[in-house]
C-alpha cells in the first residue's frame, strides 16, 4: 500500500465534527467539568465567550483554564472564538 494515499484519523472525522450542531456553551462547560446545573452562566458575544460564576470557587477553579475551555468548545463546533472574559454576576 503506497503511504501518501492513508489519511489520518483527524482527517477521516473532520467531515463529521462539522455535521454535528453546536451545542449549549453552559451546559458543555457544565458537562465537562462536572459543575452543578445553574452554577455557571456561559454566552458568546462575537469572538469572545463571556463566563459568569454564581459561586466565586468556580471561577477560581476555572481561572488558567481558559485555552482549555476555548479548546473544548472548538472541538464541539463553536468555531472562531479567541478569548474567555469574566462578568460579575
Amino acid at each position: 500500500m503506497a503511504r501518501g494515499k492513508m489519511k489520518s484519523l483527524s482527517e477521516i472525522s473532520a467531515a463529521l465534527r462539522h455535521t454535528v450542531p453546536a451545542s449549549d456553551l453552559s451546559t458543555l462547560i457544565h458537562l465537562a467539568f462536572r459543575l452543578p446545573a445553574g452554577s455557571l452562566e456561559a454566552r458568546r458575544e462575537g469572538d469572545v465567550i463571556v463566563l459568569s460564576a454564581r459561586d466565586k470557587t468556580i471561577r477560581f477553579a476555572l481561572q488558567g483554564m481558559e485555552e482549555h475551555v476555548l479548546g473544548l468548545c472548538e472541538s464541539r463546533g463553536h468555531s472562531g472564538l479567541r478569548r474567555i472574559r469574566w462578568s460579575v454576576a
